[in-house]
């Protein structure tokens, strides 16, 4: 069972609005024209929020009056004042959220813009994804907006993946992927750059840290330590940014990879993963869809294994029969078995995830701190050490972009938008703790049915030493600073 403060960051990532259908859209500097959705949709939005101000202010009160009349048995003067100012703050934060969440001039036209802060100057033509298969209220030739370089186009559906050209622009500087941390074999090594600077270690965490549903899940409900990953970590990067980034693979030189013959399969074969997550403190009043925050971000290489099960997996000329044979045979002992399940959930993920908007929040982001209890962090923290997270809005806590010539797939996930007490607990643990900590962070497609358990991780755990010495965004992005 999934613990009360997930359940919390879960319950807020749901969307709770917009079930159209997703269109896909990439990246593009010509102007097009926007639909209107429909003044009725607005208003019934508008009426839905008012509603949950209404029973969140209702909520405040009526744990106000509560507490003061068990502990004081009566009301006085001061209180009544304090009563007061707890229903400004909480009357200005709902105000807040819905002037940021109710639709927009630009946003009615079922778009939203994401400044892109490094991009000086992007450069690529307008690609527009149909999919026959998607029944869309709103047409893809509807969605137009101005895209001035160095932008993002993001359609604010359910669901949906951006495909994307690769930057060719000369005049952007693009620094050499792992360059902003170092990687080490124990966690003990020197953490000094050739240039004395100290920045981030980081290594290539053990996949039995993390527990995972196993085969039997659906009947006893137990996880196990996970016992491999679909890719390998090969480079990582971590830099502290003023603004949320998306994409951000293509800000940096991606290791050179050779895989052969292109297969004809969804999955990728260079699997980016990136988070953004908050430092700062929230405050009542203040937008939290975005802020000063660690980008933390994995670079991926398809182990030989899965590519080799993919071929069969994505074999037409083979039956059920033949090609589960050729499974046996490439994984011949039920160790190695346990990845097929995992291969077959997370190809059907990136094949059907940009149309179906319940596939793309199967996503879970797995933090843990392997030595919090010997640093002395709160147990209301320690608590929830683990437990896995559900990235339920695509276009706002999770991004995907495909990058279809360079066979990469990017997923970035944006923790600013989580609730307050998350918030607070990471602005804790980087003001008292992050000096000390050995962080580890896993990602994996949650299995649901018999044929899709037991889970594997997608790629290997990150394993971060003392996440307080990360680079500014600033000098990674400036030539002069390398």
């Amino acid at each position: 069972a999934m613990s009360p403060i997930v359940e919390i960051v879960n319950s807020h990532c749901t969307p709770k609005v917009d079930n159209r259908a997703p269109v896909a859209i990439s990246t593009h500097s010509t102007p097009v024209r926007a639909s209107a959705i429909s003044n009725r949709s607005i208003l019934s939005t508008k009426t839905l929020m008012d509603r949950e101000s209404c029973k969140i202010v209702v909520l405040v009160n009526s744990a106000f009056l509560y507490l003061f009349l068990i502990v004081e048995k009566a009301l006085s003067l001061s209180h009544l004042f304090v009563f007061a100012v707890v229903n400004l703050f909480t009357w200005l934060h709902l105000r807040n959220i819905n002037t940021t969440t109710r639709p927009s001039s630009e946003e009615e036209g079922g778009m939203r813009l994401e400044q892109d802060p490094f991009a000086q100057s992007h450069a690529s033509s307008i690609q527009m994804c149909k999919n026959e298969s998607m029944v869309s209220n709103i047409s893809a030739e509807d969605f137009v907006c101005e895209s001035p370089p160095g932008r993002s186009i993001i359609v604010s559906s359910p669901s949906f993946i951006e495909r994307r050209k690769s930057v060719e622009d000369e005049d952007m500087y693009r620094p050499k992927a792992g360059g902003t941390t170092i990687q080490v074999q124990t966690i003990h090594e020197s953490h000094s750059h050739e240039k004395q600077k100290e920045m981030i270690a980081w290594m290539v965490g053990d996949p039995s840290i993390i527990h995972l549903r196993g085969q039997d899940y659906l009947t006893t409900k137990k996880k196990f330590p996970s016992a491999t990953s679909l890719y390998e970590l090969v480079e990582l990067d971590a830099f502290d940014s003023n603004e949320h980034v998306t994409d951000v693979g293509q800000r940096f030189q991606l290791p050179d990879f050779d895989y052969g013959e292109e297969g004809n399969w969804c999955a990728p074969d260079t699997l980016i993963i990136s988070f953004a997550l908050p430092t700062t403190a929230p405050k009542l009043g203040r937008s939290v869809s975005d802020g000063k925050g660690y980008i933390v971000c994995g670079y991926y290489r398809i182990r030989s294994e899965v590519r080799k099960a993919l071929e069969i997996i994505s074999n037409v000329n083979y039956d059920e029969t033949e090609r589960n044979r050729r499974l046996q045979d490439l994984f011949p002992t039920s160790n190695e078995r346990v990845l097929i399940n995992g291969i077959k959930l997370w190809e059907k993920w990136c094949c059907t995830s940009g149309s179906d908007p319940e596939m793309q929040k199967r996503l879970k982001f797995i933090p843990r701190g392997e030595n919090l209890k010997e640093l002395g962090v709160p147990s209301w923290i320690c608590r929830y050490n683990g437990k896995p997270m559900l990235i339920k809005r695509p276009g706002e806590t999770s991004f995907v972009f495909s990058h279809p010539d360079e066979r990469t797939l990017e997923i970035d996930v944006n923790l600013h938008p989580l609730p307050f007490m998350f918030k607070q607990a990471m602005s804790y643990l980087k003001d008292h703790y992050f000096g000390k900590m050995l962080m580890t962070f896993g990602f994996v497609i949650e299995g649901r049915e018999e044929d899709e358990l037991p889970e594997v991780l997608l790629g290997s755990p990150m394993h971060l030493d003392k996440p307080s010495t990360v680079l500014k965004s600033d000098a990674v992005f400036a030539k002069s600073a390398w």
